[in-house]
Parts: C-alpha cells; sequence; structure tokens
C-alpha cells in the first residue's frame, strides 16, 4: 500500500491513457471507430497491449497521433508497477480482438493501480 502523495506530486509524475484509431482503414471510418488505447509515461516511455501479445511501445505511432487525455491521471511509479503485476498474469493468454485486447488490458491495469495506490490515490472507475 502506498502513503498518501501531496496532490503537486501526483500531477508531476502523470501517467495517463490515450486512444487513437486503428490503422484499419474500414474500422477506422465506421460510425463507432475501434480505438487502440496506449498508456504514456513523464518520461516519455509508454506501454499498451497488442495483438502480436507484446506488450511495447506502440511501433510506428507517435504520441501526437493519439487523442490528449483530459484525466484521470496517475502516478507513474505505481502505475509502472500495476502493469507489471497484470503482465505477468496476461503473459499466458493469448490476444483476443474482442475479449482480451488493449481496452481490458488498459481495466485490468487500471483496476491494479487502484488496489495497490489504496483509496487516496484511487481513480474514478472508467468504462472505456
Amino acid at each position: 500500500m502506498y502513503i498518501l502523495i501531496p496532490l503537486f506530486f501526483q500531477l508531476s509524475e502523470s501517467h495517463k491513457w490515450q486512444d487513437r484509431n486503428l490503422d484499419n482503414p474500414v474500422l477506422r471510418h465506421a460510425p463507432h471507430p475501434v480505438k487502440h488505447s496506449q498508456g504514456f509515461y513523464k518520461d516519455g516511455t509508454s506501454s499498451g497491449y497488442f495483438r502480436d501479445g507484446q506488450f511495447r511501445r506502440d511501433i510506428g505511432h507517435t504520441e501526437q497521433e493519439y487523442k490528449k487525455a483530459r484525466g484521470p491521471f496517475r502516478v507513474d511509479s505505481i502505475m509502472k508497477q500495476a502493469e507489471k503485476n497484470v503482465q505477468q498474469t496476461w503473459s499466458e493468454k493469448k490476444y483476443n480482438p474482442i475479449f482480451h485486447n488493449c481496452r481490458q488490458y488498459k481495466k485490468a491495469v487500471n483496476e491494479e493501480y487502484n488496489r495497490l495506490a489504496g483509496p487516496g490515490l484511487q481513480q474514478p472507475k472508467v468504462n472505456k
């Protein structure tokens, strides 16, 4: 469990999830475009879950291609640990475009973040 961190420190280490449209031209122009979720850290690194089953940066895409996040922002160090914990359980599962994809990865990491952070730093649940 982490100790409650002052607000100014939380905002200075701000992990954020951002989305971009998929490269598939059919899905990109659908009424409700399918998007890829990627987590970005203050140090310039990023992490997401891909159809090749890898947890990595988005090769061939830059942060500028993603829709800017409005929050919630999370403490980088806690989020990195949450990702590490989730990746240990996810590495044995295969990617599935409907049931086991970047969106479910994002949800699992957010839940693990809330568990690690405790009540003082928990973020509201987001269904995206």
